[in-house]
C-alpha cells in the first residue's frame, strides 16, 4: 500500500481518531455519520492525508518567494500562511528530536518554551485559515 511508505498505519489511526469526525463533516462528505468505522470516510481521509503530506513535504520557504512578491494580497496572504506552516512543521520536528535526544547540539532554551511557541504558531495558523475561508482565499 502506497501510504505505508509515508506514514504507519498506527499514525493514520491516531490522525483519523483525532481529526476524523471534524474532517468528515467539513472536508469530505459534509455529512454527520459520526462513524469512525465508515470505510468511505476512512478512504477519503486517507486520500486527503496523502495530498496534505505530499504538499507539506514539497514546499520549502524559497518556494513562497513569488507569492510573497505578488501585487495580489491573496497570494501574499497564502505565502504568509505557507511560510508559517513550514516553520511550524520544522519546529514540531525539532521538538520531537529534542525530546528523543537525537539533536546534534544542545538547545539553550527549555523545551517548554519551544512548545509554547508551537502552540502560538498553531493558533496563528488557525486564524489565517479562518480568514482565508471568510475572504475566499485558496490555501
Amino acid at each position: 500500500m502506497k501510504n505505508k511508505e509515508k506514514y504507519s498505519e498506527e499514525l493514520f489511526e491516531l490522525l483519523f481518531l483525532a481529526n476524523g469526525c471534524e474532517f468528515m463533516q467539513t472536508k469530505v462528505l459534509k455529512h454527520n455519520c459520526g462513524n469512525l468505522e465508515c470505510m468511505e470516510c476512512r478512504a477519503k481521509f486517507k486520500e486527503w492525508l496523502d495530498e496534505e503530506y505530499m504538499e507539506a513535504k514539497k514546499m520549502e520557504l524559497k518556494d513562497t518567494i513569488k507569492l510573497m512578491e505578488s501585487d495580489d494580497y491573496k497570494k501574499r496572504f497564502a505565502a504568509e500562511y505557507y511560510q508559517t506552516k513550514i516553520r511550524y512543521e520544522k519546529l514540531e520536528e525539532f521538538i520531537v528530536k529534542n525530546i528523543a535526544g537525537v539533536l546534534d547540539f544542545e538547545p539553550k532554551s527549555p523545551n517548554s518554551l519551544y512548545k509554547e511557541q508551537l502552540k502560538l504558531m498553531g493558533d496563528y495558523l488557525r486564524c489565517l485559515e479562518a480568514r482565508a475561508l471568510l475572504e475566499g482565499i485558496e490555501l
